[in-house]
């Protein structure tokens, strides 16, 4: 169970823009995405979009329907695709600059507030 007042983002994407959608707020942000890049690295942007989003945050629980892209980030899956592990590692690099704390975490697709929005 989640808390209420925990800061929660919802973040989906498929190769054309990425969605996150954070608790405090009443509409979604989409970004598009301008680059030829697979469904994967489009999860690890979203991610990444997210991490800016609360910057001004020390705690945030970020959801995904991507199981791939959560296992990678904590570590419970290897990445094998350079790109994938650049992702990984400039989200990282976000985390430790901005001094977050962040737990991503799975949910099943039709708990994706954000995924809703893409489809």
């Amino acid at each position: 169970m989640i808390p209420n007042d925990e800061p929660i983002i919802y973040i989906d994407a498929n190769p054309k823009e990425t969605c996150i959608w954070p608790s405090n707020s009443f509409l979604p942000i989409r970004e598009p995405i301008t680059s030829i890049i697979t469904h994967n690295e489009a999860e690890w942007i979203a991610l990444k979009r997210a991490l800016y989003y609360i910057d001004t945050y020390s705690f945030v629980r970020i959801l995904s329907d991507s199981e791939l892209i959560v296992r990678q980030f904590n570590g419970e899956y290897k990445i094998n695709l350079p790109t994938l592990k650049n992702r990984k590692i400039e989200c990282e690099q976000i985390i430790a600059n901005r001094g977050l704390d962040v737990v991503v975490q799975w949910i099943p697709r039709e708990q994706n507030r954000a995924g809703r929005i893409l489809g």
